[in-house]
């Protein structure tokens, strides 16, 4: 936390590791950040090892929601440096995939569904409450948050997250002339630790698994191709103050 304002936080996120695994009829991709250098990748890993040690900043009002994202911008170059030095052109397609995901809109509808926000009303253990996000980046998701509080200990709050995610309306993404879709549905579990006297989330481990179909439409082609995917992420984060 870099600064404590009036309505909220201001809040500066730092990637310290990156992980990317990815596997697809043509291959598998794997990178590391804690293992490997980040030299001699394939494109599309070597894009995101272009953002460790990079940061952004991030606003959080009082009531724990998510208002604004900025400085996304120095990522987003980076990434798109590293796809050009692995041959793969820069094209409006690329550079707005890369915006629905990583720019300060992106971010934001990417991050939102990782921020609690309060019930607005006194409870105690056990207590539960519900909220809805959606997501409109590359996957379009519906999402159902019901989150449930366990009790304080030490000045500190535990809030068990569940989530269930349904496809959601988006556009297909266009690239070298074929159209991409994909449709996903899930589930994401996992605790949230809440400093009492701030209302910040200091610590939150949220695991993702989804399964679904990429449909992918060669140019001329009538019928997309399905392609069965499943994807599981391990969404960790921490927020210290700034002494």
């Amino acid at each position: 936390v870099e600064e404590v304002q009036e309505d909220g936080y201001l809040v500066s996120a730092t990637y310290t590791s990156v992980l990317y695994d990815a596997s697809n009829p043509m291959g598998t991709v794997y990178y590391d950040s804690e293992e490997d250098d980040g030299e001699d990748l394939d494109p599309a890993a070597a894009a995101f090892a272009a953002i460790k040690g990079l940061s952004y900043k991030f606003k959080v009002n009082k009531q724990g929601e998510l208002m604004e994202v900025m400085g996304a911008g120095e990522m987003m170059g980076k990434m798109m440096e590293r796809y050009e030095e692995g041959g793969i052109p820069v094209t409006d397609e690329v550079k707005g995939m890369l915006e629905k995901q990583y720019g300060d809109d992106g971010l934001k509808n990417n991050m939102s569904p990782n921020y609690l926000v309060f019930p607005g009303k006194r409870i105690k253990p056990g207590d539960s409450w519900t909220k809805t996000t959606s997501v409109n980046n590359n996957f379009a998701m519906n999402m159902a948050h019901t989150y449930t509080y366990k009790g304080v200990e030490n000045g500190i709050a535990t809030v068990e997250k569940k989530t269930v995610i349904t496809p959601g309306e988006g556009e297909a993404m266009k690239m070298q002339g074929m159209e991409i879709t994909y449709e996903v549905k899930g589930a994401e579990d996992g605790p949230m630790k809440i400093d009492v006297n701030t209302g910040l989330v200091i610590e939150s481990a949220q695991l993702q698994k989804l399964g679904g179909d990429m449909g992918l439409t060669m140019p001329n082609a009538t019928e997309p191709m399905q392609i069965p995917m499943t994807i599981t992420s391990n969404i960790k984060s921490t927020t210290n103050m700034n002494k």
